[in-house]
């Protein structure tokens, strides 16, 4: 019967060691995606995002869901006093030039905003926006063809 409870034992922990982590995280904060923001409006948060968009118009998408980027609408900014990182500058520059097949994933620390009645961006398009206080870490992505 020892046997028996060790090869429960065994079962256990080897399913709790493969079960898939629910919400990623950075620093002990989760890492929240677009959709999730309109539930921290105002909050310093992680957010993991995806950057495009064609000549003035560029946004910040859901990484899982294009509906949702679609209804939020959510620009990009950045705080006043934020230094742009050099190479987030040349990332940048590289997909506004082939924004046709390239864009950027995106890890940031910031606020999302929702509050202008003019909206945020270009003509004010957009109906919210994430000001980005830190920039954790990007990544240019090439569309498959």
């Amino acid at each position: 019967m020892k046997g028996h409870y060790k090869l429960i034992l065994l079962i256990a922990i080897s399913l709790a060691s493969c079960s898939p982590k629910l919400k990623d995280e950075y620093n002990g904060q989760i890492i929240l995606d677009i959709c999730d923001l309109p539930n921290h409006i105002n909050e310093t948060v992680i957010l993991k995002a995806t950057y495009s968009g064609m000549e003035e118009y560029w946004s910040l998408n859901s990484v899982k869901s294009k509906k949702c980027s679609a209804e939020l609408l959510v620009n990009l900014d950045f705080e006043e006093n934020y230094k742009i990182p050099h190479n987030f500058e040349k990332m940048l520059t590289k997909i506004h030039n082939s924004y046709w097949n390239s864009y950027l994933t995106i890890l940031a620390k910031g606020k999302y905003e929702n509050s202008n009645p003019n909206g945020y961006g270009h003509l004010g398009t957009k109906k919210s926006r994430f000001l980005i206080s830190e920039i954790i870490n990007i990544e240019l992505i090439k569309r498959e063809k």
